[in-house]
């Protein structure tokens, strides 16, 4: 992984969640999945993974990001 992040993801992060995670979310948690996603971007840290795929009860409780901007 580099140590360059885009400025403009989150941004990119942010586009993404409103245009097509508000389709399939509640606003509530849309909003909070959007949250999430740039805090972990911010932080550098990757989404977390159970195997090959996402693990969502993690994403779900906010788990690597919560962890990370209590470092901050």
């Amino acid at each position: 992984m580099t140590k360059y992040r885009n400025p403009r993801f989150g941004r990119m992060i942010t586009d993404f969640c409103r245009k097509r995670v508000a389709r399939v979310l509640p606003p509530k948690e849309a909003e909070q999945l959007e949250q999430y996603l740039v805090a972990l971007h911010r932080a550098g840290g990757p989404v977390p993974a159970q195997g090959r795929g996402v693990n969502w009860d993690r994403v779900s409780t906010g788990g690597v990001a919560r962890r990370q901007q209590s470092r901050s």
